[in-house]
């Protein structure tokens, strides 16, 4: 385990039950909070409901090995979920070293949506995988972990996100969102290109007002980019994106493209930061 985090900061919290994410998801998971300047605060959530299942008399499982059915048990689940929290937990002692940030690693039992909320702090930043989710749909709501702690800046990650440079995006909801800020942060630290997505009605006046506020923060004019998106959908944030090399996408919490983020997320495999105010 890396140095003792710091209580009173933020942290980059990393929800995780019996399905852990593999060594790439838990390295990017690491960079960003290092990119942050936060900890890393790995939970590991044992799922009640699935040891309250395996008690019952009918519950079954069936062996790949020899394609039959056997008895389930909860001792079993318990076994199998102390088994996977050790890797967990390895993987990220390892992460965190290998990037040079403090982590924590915390063992709870309960319901995995309702522990994250729990535990968030007002200045965390949740992290929320898609292993093992299907993808979800244009408009579809996100995860019930991120739902329940709405109120919280939320990170998604790929499932198996590519390591890559490229230009940090921002997509703010208005030319002062702190998404905007968060961005310009990213881009600095980075040294990479910062692109900014501007809503479809955004006035030439609001446009130079974003890039003013990003060579504030910094940013050499030509290291500034803004491009305005066509249409009101989805489709044409999508269609603005085409020949971007992004390395991350940081969307405002009230920005139209927030709906849209875990289907973003899928089709880009690139991390999307989700900020509240």
């Amino acid at each position: 385990m890396s140095d003792k985090p710091r209580d009173d900061d933020g942290r980059l919290l990393l929800g995780l039950w019996q399905a852990t994410m593999d060594a790439s998801a838990m390295r990017a998971a690491a960079e960003m909070a290092r990119l942050l300047s936060l900890d890393l605060h790995a939970l590991f959530v044992e799922d009640e409901a699935l040891i309250t299942m395996a008690s019952l008399p009918f519950a079954r499982e069936i062996r790949l090995t020899t394609q039959t059915w056997s008895k389930l048990s909860s001792e079993d689940i318990e076994a199998q979920m102390h088994v996977a929290a050790l890797r967990a937990q390895r993987l990220v002692n390892e992460a965190a070293k290998a990037v040079g940030i403090a982590s924590a690693f915390e063992i709870v039992r309960g319901d995995p949506a309702a522990c994250i909320a729990t535990v968030c702090r007002a200045s965390d930043i949740l992290v929320v995988t898609e292993r093992g989710r299907p993808s979800l749909p244009a408009g579809a709501a996100l995860p019930r972990e991120a739902q329940e702690a709405s109120a919280h800046s939320i990170l998604l990650l790929p499932e198996r996100p590519a390591a890559r440079r490229g230009s940090i995006v921002a997509v703010p909801a208005d030319a002062r969102d702190p998404a905007l800020d968060t961005a310009c942060a990213l881009a600095a630290a980075t040294g990479e290109d910062l692109v900014i997505l501007l809503a479809p009605g955004t006035t030439p006046e609001a446009a130079r007002e974003a890039v003013d506020r990003a060579r504030a923060a910094g940013l050499e004019q030509q290291r500034i980019a803004t491009r305005l998106v066509h249409g009101e959908e989805a489709l044409g944030w999508f269609a603005t994106m085409t020949g971007l090399r992004e390395r991350l996408i940081v969307i405002g919490g009230t920005s139209p493209l927030a709906a849209f983020a875990s289907r973003l997320v899928a089709v880009r495999n690139v991390p999307v930061l989700l900020t509240r105010a």
